[in-house]
């Protein structure tokens, strides 16, 4: 072999062995968390139709909360249909994830409609329950960004009495975590049953023995909180499930799906909608209290005219 080839051959081949070994490792890492299980494609389009009624309509501004990348989800936009009434669109970075599109349009005059519309490409994976469940502990030391879901949120009261009582009642099993959380989700679903409705909270819906999809998961949530086990919303379109966080036996933090109503499931989800935001307790500007979703948003000045706004959420399939 040619001696000046020597050194490039073994750069090469140590190349190779790292990316290797890092695909090892990393295998490794996913097995003890969920899995991602079969991608699906969807198109998301999401935006506002703003009609002027009345008369001309000045200083609009709009906002709206649009899907972002999380683990299991990447999001790409794929056009963008804004009318010449629209000055200017700028997406603007909330806590915890969430991202919102701020439209703002100085002058609409009447009977015209000014639109702002965005076309999101979004490949969304299912998860599949971890390999080997027994080797989950209870969460210690956790950061700031963690323990915000072990307090109280919108229709998520963690100081209620009933609930508190409820979370003493459960078996624990201190050397088994998940089973644990396990026996929280099948006390749920066997204290409240599904009910079509309004939304309610986590403690009515346990007084009541009956509840909404959110109820129903509020009060998991609930518990789990109580109990030291961080949970949260995941919010999809037309749905939400839950989420709660444990650690392996290395310390490292993982956030499993599971679903009360609907597709039931416990460690898992088979859910392929497009992730919307994940949490209750978002702090808004300008809003002294916390909301359990961040929705949408338009405000103007007083004029002649009235907007009448459509906010837009159009989901399609691709695959």
């Amino acid at each position: 072999m040619n001696r000046s080839l020597v050194p490039l051959v073994t750069v090469f081949l140590c190349l190779w062995l790292v990316r290797v070994t890092a695909a090892q490792l990393t295998k490794q890492e996913v097995t003890k968390g969920v899995h991602f299980g079969p991608e699906s494609k969807k198109r998301f389009v999401v935006g506002m139709e703003i009609r002027a009624v009345g008369g001309p309509c000045q200083g609009l501004y709009g906002t709206i909360p649009v899907p972002t990348d999380w683990p299991e989800q990447q999001v790409s936009i794929l056009k963008e249909d804004f009318t010449h009434h629209v000055q200017s669109v700028r997406y603007r970075q909330l806590a915890n994830g969430i991202e919102e599109m701020h439209v703002s349009i100085p002058l609409l005059p009447a009977g015209e409609i000014a639109k702002a519309l965005v076309t999101f490409d979004i490949t969304r994976a299912t998860l599949k329950t971890p390999a080997d469940v027994d080797l989950f502990v209870a969460p210690r030391r956790l950061n700031r960004k963690i323990r915000q879901y072990l307090g109280p949120s919108p229709r998520i009261e963690t100081a209620d009495r009933k609930i508190r009582r409820l979370a003493k009642e459960i078996d624990s099993d201190s050397e088994n975590i998940w089973k644990s959380v396990q026996a929280i989700f099948d006390l749920v679903r066997k204290k409240v049953d599904y009910r079509r409705g309004s939304l309610k909270g986590a403690a009515a819906a346990l007084r009541d023995g009956r509840g909404n999809h959110e109820d129903i998961t509020s009060l998991f949530i609930a518990l789990c909180r109580v109990r030291g086990i961080p949970a949260r919303t995941v919010w999809v379109v037309d749905h939400c499930y839950a989420e709660f966080y444990l650690h392996d036996d290395e310390g490292q933090g993982y956030w499993i799906p599971c679903q009360l109503t609907e597709n039931v499931s416990f460690g898992g989800t088979s859910e392929v909608r497009p992730i919307l935001q994940k949490g209750d307790r978002f702090k808004i500007p300008k809003q002294r209290k916390p909301v359990r979703f961040v929705a949408e948003s338009l405000t103007g000045k007083a004029g002649l005219g009235r907007p009448h706004v459509t906010f837009v959420r159009t989901l399609t399939r691709v695959d």
